[in-house]
């Protein structure tokens, strides 16, 4: 990792020599950072790999950081900003850990799976969206757990856990062509979060893509 890819806030020597329980007390505190510079400046979001993220995952089989982030993805979210947090937490970290590490978090998955609004909750608040949303994004990961066959093109702008299923289990030009037709859809526009991945994908594997591609 080079020199520019690491904010100066961040010295990953020292968080990787902190104890456990002192480490898991600054994951919020380098999320809430993260969150920070992503959000507030949207053009000028730093680069990854995001050395808040690096230093998270490489201690995520932590009893302590699993409890930490279980605590920073578990709703409600008092804010907009508690809810940038929790969806760095997600889609920045679990959904990239390896499968036997993710074991750790079966149980808040499947806890945050089950979740539903209180029913008092006003829709479109912070409280409902959060519920919403991260209940369906652990249904998807335990779903990926779960049946290692489970291959899909992304559903939605924020679907990345898609591209990981086509990355780690689409290995032939065979296994990729049913998914050509809804890739392709997604290069409509070079703004949409899904673009670049799924042409990535299709570059995998010209000989199924290209025809598609020229239709």
């Amino acid at each position: 990792m080079s020199s520019q890819e690491i904010s100066p806030d961040v010295d990953l020597d020292t968080l990787n020599a902190l104890p456990a329980t002192t480490f898991a007390a600054q994951v919020h505190p380098l999320l809430s950072s993260l969150a920070a510079r992503i959000f507030a400046l949207p053009a000028r979001s730093p680069v990854r790999p995001y050395p808040e993220v690096v230093a998270i995952t490489a201690r995520a089989t932590e009893p302590q950081t699993v409890a930490a982030i279980a605590a920073v993805l578990t709703p409600p979210y008092a804010d907009r900003t508690a809810h940038n947090i929790a969806w760095l937490a997600f889609d920045e970290i679990l959904e990239n850990l390896p499968l036997l590490t993710l074991e750790r978090y079966r149980e808040t998955l499947s806890r945050l799976s089950t979740l539903e609004p209180p029913a008092n909750t006003v829709a479109g608040t912070n409280s409902d969206t959060g519920h919403c949303w991260v209940a369906a994004s652990a249904t998807a990961l335990l779903h990926f757990m779960d049946d290692p066959t489970a291959v899909w093109v992304p559903k939605s702008k924020s679907d990345s856990l898609a591209i990981r299923s086509l990355s780690e289990r689409v290995t032939t030009s065979a296994e990729m062509q049913p998914h050509i037709p809804g890739l392709l859809e997604w290069l409509g526009d070079a703004n949409w979060p899904p673009y670049t991945s799924c042409r990535q994908q299709l570059a995998r594997f010209p000989e199924v893509a290209v025809g598609p591609a020229r239709r």
